[in-house]
């Protein structure tokens, strides 16, 4: 009996484990591949934030270091175009707050020699390049935020009058012509106005180009032909206009060609310029840095340029004076953080002005060659501006790369 008892309990365990063994096969099975899938989900997630975060390095350099890229390797071909890689050993890594790496990164920028668009590709790798389990990679295009790319661009408003109008040219072709008679003639229709708040045109005033009022400001009535010769929708997305960095200001500050102005107009060690009584100043090539400029009495500012002019805080005023430049308009660049700068009487202003921090009214007659980006514009009493298309080929250098183009690539 006992003999019988033992064989059955033989053969009941036998049976126990046949059932069991292909259970715990099936189960540890699962358990590997959930553990295979996650791990390959979380190597995924990993290569794809890798990838970002080469975008992200490659973004910072170009825009705030200057495109320095410490330690990466460069190359330009005959055509300017460069090419810079990351190094490839060992690669850039990224690691937890334990130490721990989570995976390594590959990135490629290509800078063509126009600046525009730049192309970056990154490529991520978890847990590693030699041995990664997941790779993703991004390719994102980027555009210099160029600062004169309207004739006219006010933050807030823009305001025309009294027959005031706006038209273009380009000074790499010669000197501002409308006679469309004369074989001199150089004259266009490509001088766009945008505002994101609203876009004030009245008295006979016209513009030839685009006028792009805010979203909540639309032409109503909208404007004929004859007053607006381009497009007069409102704009798809708010202007954004870069500040001039308090670095880029401070260095003017301390890093500027003041010393060469005659002690008895700008004595040493101040900044506020005042002319008067038909007074004259001629500034050579360089950079100059003012608090405020006011002149009065027919006085003058005369450049020889090229000439950049910082103004810290305070008001330009030329209402009773002019700048006179005689090359074309990218030879003065006029760089404020003041509240007002006013142009009138009757004279010509060549050059432009980036201030977007400025009301800048002009008025009198002030004809301006060239461009201007401000907080508002008031334009009246026949004022002109003739926007100088060459400008679109220029930028202060602390413009921004913006992202145009972003898409990942299936592997």
């Amino acid at each position: 009996m006992k003999k019988n008892l033992r064989g059955f309990a033989l053969i009941t365990s036998v049976l126990i484990i046949s059932i069991l063994i292909p259970l715990v096969i099936a189960y540890i099975a699962r358990v590997t591949a959930e553990y295979r899938f996650t791990s390959k989900f979380y190597n995924s997630i990993a290569a794809f934030n890798l990838a970002e975060a080469g975008i992200e390095r490659a973004l910072w350099e170009i825009n705030y270091n200057d495109s320095v890229f410490s330690g990466w390797s460069s190359s330009v071909d005959g055509g300017g175009n460069t090419t810079i890689t990351s190094p490839a050993s060992p690669a850039p890594s990224l690691a937890t707050l334990a130490g721990q790496t989570i995976g390594e990164y590959t990135v490629t920028v290509y800078i063509p020699s126009a600046q525009n668009p730049v192309t970056i590709t990154s490529t991520g790798f978890a847990p590693n390049k030699l041995s990664a389990d997941e790779e993703r990679t991004i390719i994102l295009q980027c555009e210099k935020n160029y600062q004169f790319t309207r004739g006219i661009v006010g933050l807030n408003s823009v305001k025309f009058s009294g027959g005031a109008y706006s038209d273009s040219y380009d000074s790499s072709k010669g000197p501002y012509n409308s006679d469309i008679t004369s074989p001199l003639y150089n004259a266009g229709q490509q001088s766009s106005v945008a505002s994101n708040g609203s876009i004030t045109l009245s008295g006979g005033s016209y513009i030839y180009g685009d006028a792009n009022p805010g979203p909540d400001y639309p032409f109503n009535p909208p404007p004929s032909p004859t007053v607006v010769t381009g497009s007069y929708a409102t704009l798809q997305a708010p202007l954004q206009l870069d500040p001039i960095p308090p670095a880029e200001i401070s260095s003017a500050s301390t890093n500027n060609n003041n010393a060469v102005i005659d002690p008895a107009i700008l004595p040493p060690g101040t900044y506020a310029l005042v002319l008067n009584s038909g007074g004259a100043l001629t500034l050579p090539q360089g950079t100059y840095y003012f608090t405020s400029i006011k002149l009065t009495g027919g006085s003058s500012i005369q450049v020889s340029g090229p000439v950049k002019i910082y103004v810290d805080g305070g008001e330009i005023d030329s209402s009773g004076g002019s700048f006179v430049n005689s090359g074309v308009p990218k030879n003065l660049l006029i760089l404020s953080t003041g509240p007002e700068i006013e142009l009138s009487g009757g004279t010509s202003f060549i050059g432009c002005i980036y201030a977007p921090t400025s009301n800048i009214k002009n008025s009198g007659g002030c004809t301006i060659y060239g461009a201007i980006v401000c907080g508002s514009n008031v334009d009246s009493g026949g004022a002109a501006l003739h926007f100088d298309i060459d400008l679109l080929k220029i930028s202060p250098n602390f413009g921004t790369y913006k992202i145009t183009y972003w898409q990942e690539i299936k592997q």
